[in-house]
């Protein structure tokens, strides 16, 4: 139990059955000094397995563990802490960029996960909590600020609860709540206003998601709060293990800062299977985007071989309000007709070029063959109804006049 106070700590890791409490008044102030972080553990970076710093809360292979009280988790990053790592507008390039594609090559390679160390000297940044491969795991009541990136990660997990957290955390990456290739796992009344999106649902990142294949499943989203972010709630863009049964209900989703409500990434290279999404009674006030926004193409685009694929999305009363109809509309100067401002927009990017004029000629030569195979099918109607003209025809036949069906009326009809 952390009583009222600031105290400063570097990692802490949860063993089972432990419940880290912070009572009213309570602040825990992370190190920003990264050797309070070595030695290496077991974890990833952005959905890739390596051996880096520890989080600033972390379990592995754990039980019964729980992050609980109405205390402040303070992680200390700032303009000058971890944060540059991944970019600086007055510093430069981003120093991660190289570190980060190593990583990913390695992943590529299939290079054993203990070979891929990093930590001192590295610059990949922890994440904050980090329950990895644990069981009944509880983050409840908690404030958690200023975090090198994600705030809340369990990976691998089983029976995950984050109940009425609040989250305000404006770095670069600084994702709410991450669940990745975990089970059954309640997000309930937290409050997310954060520098990337809030909720962020991922299952392994391309080949190396593909070698550990484990789906994101079971997850439900309900009666959360969504202020600024890239997206309320996003599926992926790290999905390479796929990701199903997803639901999310009476939540309300309201900034100018927020991109977007809902967002689906992936591309060629993660791909992954999702299927089973169910939005039911969510409210959408004013958002910067499209309240929906389905990106296939993201960040690497369609290079690769792995082609995601959906099925199964269902919704129920999506409420958007009139300002998140205009804000739709916003990305234009040009003034759009009522008929174009739907709010529930599809941003889905346009594949190459030469890929439409591909799916136009195979549309029109599947026309072309359906209405010849039609013109043939009424020529043998015919010729059964008819008898030729040097036919006797049979004492007491009648002869019938055949006749075509008129078109339906514009705008009836089966679709």
């Amino acid at each position: 139990m952390i009583p009222a106070g600031v105290f400063l700590t570097g990692a802490i890791h949860l063993a089972s059955n432990v419940n880290l409490r912070l009572e009213d008044g309570a602040t825990l102030r992370f190190s920003q000094d990264p050797h309070d972080y070595l030695p290496v553990v077991f974890t990833r970076f952005e959905s890739t397995e390596c051996m880096n710093y520890s989080p600033f809360i972390y379990a592995f292979e754990q039980s019964n563990i729980a992050v609980t009280g109405n205390g402040t988790l303070d992680g200390g990053a700032d303009a000058d802490h971890w944060w540059p790592w991944k970019k600086n507008a007055v510093r430069g390039p981003q120093p991660a960029s190289s570190d980060n594609r190593a990583l990913l090559a390695q992943g590529e390679k299939d290079v054993p996960v203990s070979q891929r160390v990093y930590g001192d000297g590295s610059t990949l940044r922890p994440n904050f909590v980090q329950p990895y491969r644990s069981t009944n795991v509880l983050l409840e009541g908690v404030t958690i600020r200023n975090s090198p990136m994600w705030e809340l990660n369990p990976v691998l997990c089983r029976n995950v609860t984050v109940r009425n957290v609040k989250i305000s955390s404006h770095g670069p990456n600084n994702d709410g709540c991450d669940p990745e290739c975990s089970t059954d796992v309640l997000i309930d009344g937290c409050e997310f206003d954060t520098g990337d999106d809030c909720i962020a649902i991922k299952s392994g990142r391309n080949r190396d998601g593909r070698r550990v294949n484990v789906p994101c499943e079971n997850i439900v989203v309900r009666n959360c709060r969504m202020k600024d972010g890239h997206g309320g709630v996003s599926i992926g863009s790290e999905v390479s293990g796929g990701i199903r049964n997803v639901y999310m209900e009476n939540n309300r989703m309201d900034s100018p800062h927020l991109d977007r409500a809902l967002r689906i990434k992936t591309n060629s290279h993660r791909g992954g299977d999702l299927e089973n999404f169910y939005f039911r009674n969510n409210t959408v006030g004013e958002v910067a985007g499209g309240v929906i926004d389905i990106d296939f193409y993201y960040e690497e685009g369609p290079a690769a071989r792995s082609r995601p694929a959906c099925a199964t999305w269902w919704w129920r009363t999506l409420c958007p309000s009139a300002a998140a109809m205009r804000s739709t509309c916003a990305d234009t100067k040009t003034p759009k007709s009522p008929a174009s401002a739907s709010p529930l927009r599809l941003q889905q990017r346009r594949p190459a070029r030469r890929d439409r004029k591909r799916r136009i000629t195979r549309t029109r030569r599947r026309l072309e063959k359906r209405q010849a195979d039609g013109g043939e099918v009424a020529e043998r109607a015919r010729a059964r109804t008819e008898p030729q003209a040097n036919e006797p025809r049979p004492k007491g036949a009648v002869r019938l006049k055949t006749t075509h069906a008129p078109a339906a009326p514009s705008g009836h009809g089966s679709v």
